[in-house]
């Protein structure tokens, strides 16, 4: 990946302070990083409607997840009517939704539940609905009137630089902030130059392409490692939606590898959107989304976003078909505990070691001793000094593991 911090960009720095100037999103949302479902890599345009929008919110209760974080519930593109009322507002499609998007949304909310809609900055949607370009207050209007708590806003159709991204998605934030109703604003830029400003403009903001398959999903996570600083209570970088299993029996990626990105989301402070279909889910599924101890790493108050410690970009190496490619990355947590993650996307098994440099970056020397806890097996491990840590026979081809570091509580005898 170039450096993309370029010249271009650093003559952008007075529109990028014009836009944050005129007003910020201050909308109080996404203190923590938000998380739900989201239909476009179940459904894509077709096969999203009233039925299986509330088949799939009651399968997140089935299986708790509310109660971890799981709140949200989005449709993506192809929800729209192809065409707007005679007054210019968006509607919903009522072949898809008979009852109607409010009526979805009050479902959603008597269940705890809230509800997210998409859109674009453009002309139209990148799926060929109607888009919100010109119609910025009209839209907004018409989805706080509906009861949405989430808006997705995506780039197609659009000019796609950074000073015109800056500029339009500042109107949609202005337009919602204006209606009064709080909801939280997703922007679908796809770039990693929305990184610096990204916090001005909405709650999330996409770093990089969409995540379709393993590949991409390790180009987001190099981007990630360039852009951690710019996370934080109120705005998240977003290296896109969680891969499982789409409705059709399609793996989008394997158990392995989807157990890796959900860590290295959490890592990253990402929002946790599951793009697949809760339906399908055995209990590979279900230990994986459901794991507290991962989810805590996510949703850490401190709202740090992890670094990468040891290793290079992994979209080379896995392009390269090396044998060896691995990171260490590490997250600071609020209780001055940290979260460290181990990966493999190499061609072999990997015994993975986080150095003594690794460990300073961290706070750890010779002279400290550290309590580890295994966040995927639940288990604690015996007491280490601060010097190194080794992950042994990481799998290959997206395997990780993923633990905490606390300050080990000095023993009786040291204290006397």
């Amino acid at each position: 990946i170039s450096v993309f911090v370029s010249t271009a960009m650093v003559s952008l720095a007075v529109l990028i302070g014009l836009v944050a100037a005129t007003t910020a999103l201050e909308n109080g949302l996404g203190r923590t990083p938000a998380m739900g479902w989201n239909s476009w890599y179940d459904f894509e345009m077709h096969g999203t409607n009233e039925t299986t929008v509330k088949a799939i919110a009651n399968a997140m209760i089935k299986y708790g997840l509310p109660e971890l974080g799981y709140r949200y519930v989005n449709l993506d593109g192809g929800w729209a009517n192809p065409a707007r009322l005679s007054n210019g507002s968006i509607t919903w499609n009522p072949k898809l939704y008979p009852n109607g998007l409010p009526a979805l949304a009050s479902w959603l909310h008597d269940r705890d539940l809230y509800f997210g809609v998409y859109t674009d900055r453009g002309t139209k949607t990148c799926g060929g609905l109607p888009g919100s370009f010109g119609h910025e207050q009209l839209d907004a209007n018409s989805y706080a009137d509906w009861g949405v708590d989430y808006v997705k806003e995506d780039s197609c159709y659009a000019p796609n630089t950074a000073g015109y991204g800056y500029m339009e998605y500042a109107k949609m934030r202005d337009a919602l902030n204006k209606t009064g109703r709080y909801m939280y604003y997703a922007l679908c830029g796809w770039n990693p130059w929305f990184g610096p400003v990204g916090a001005s403009l909405a709650n999330s903001w996409r770093i990089g392409p969409d995540d379709t398959d393993w590949h991409h999903v390790l180009i987001n996570i190099d981007y990630a490692a360039r852009l951690s600083h710019f996370a934080g209570p109120g705005g998240w970088n977003d290296p896109c939606l969680l891969l499982g299993r789409e409705h059709t029996g399609k793996y989008q990626v394997t158990k392995l590898q989807s157990k890796t990105q959900f860590g290295m989301w959490a890592m990253i402070a990402s929002p946790l959107l599951l793009s697949q279909n809760i339906l399908l889910w055995d209990q590979d599924y279900v230990n994986i989304y459901t794991n507290k101890e991962v989810i805590d790493v996510d949703q850490d108050v401190l709202g740090k976003g992890g670094m990468r410690l040891v290793g290079g970009d992994l979209q080379d190496a896995t392009k390269l078909g090396n044998a060896t490619a691995t990171n260490v990355w590490g997250k600071q947590l609020y209780n001055l505990c940290w979260a460290v993650m181990f990966i493999n996307v190499g061609t072999t098994p990997q015994d993975i070691t986080c150095g003594k440099a690794c460990m300073n970056v961290m706070g750890w020397d010779h002279t400290l001793k550290i309590t580890v806890r295994d966040l995927w097996a639940h288990k604690d491990l015996p007491t280490q000094v601060g010097t190194s840590f080794t992950a042994s026979h990481v799998e290959a081809a997206g395997g990780s593991a993923l633990y905490k570091f606390c300050f080990a509580a000095p023993s009786s005898d040291s204290e006397l």
